[in-house]
């Protein structure tokens, strides 16, 4: 009785839109902030981990209930069609705001190992990963990174 009663009064969103959320919240961030206000919070005084936590965790449960394992699913594909590892790449470059490189890291290092369907030979994912691997051998690592 409660579940249903919840449902009406606040119904499923699905799993795409709620990853497009965590996305504009993310990127919200950047636009509210000043440039000096990145350089100086740290990534651990901001949401920025949550929300690429979440839609990792979000890929994941749709990748779950996908009819066919290796299908892709509505939110792996806007994060190809959105250029959203690009953009990442773009920040880890920048190291915006301090401490953000490494989590960044384990984004494409998750996605690599544990989606199904194979990214990697994607332009969207490809193109991103090659921009990461010069990034990691043209940058001195950060004071925040060990």
């Amino acid at each position: 009785m409660l579940g249903l009663l919840s449902s009406v009064v606040a119904p499923d969103v699905p799993p795409v839109q709620d990853f497009k959320h965590h996305w504009d919240s993310f990127l919200h961030y950047y636009a509210t902030k000043q440039h000096s206000e990145l350089k100086s919070e740290p990534i651990e005084a901001t949401k920025l981990t949550f929300h690429l936590n979440k839609m990792l965790k979000l890929l994941m449960e749709e990748q779950s209930s996908a009819p066919s394992p290796y299908q892709l699913t509505p939110s792996m594909e806007f994060l190809l069609h959105h250029n959203v590892l690009d953009i990442l790449v773009t920040l880890c470059q920048a190291d915006s705001p301090p401490g953000i490189r490494p989590y960044i890291f384990n984004v494409f290092i998750f996605l690599l190992d544990k989606t199904r369907y194979a990214i990697l030979p994607e332009t969207s994912c490809h193109q991103p990963m090659r921009r990461l691997v010069l990034v990691c051998t043209l940058t001195k690592a950060s004071p925040t990174e060990s």
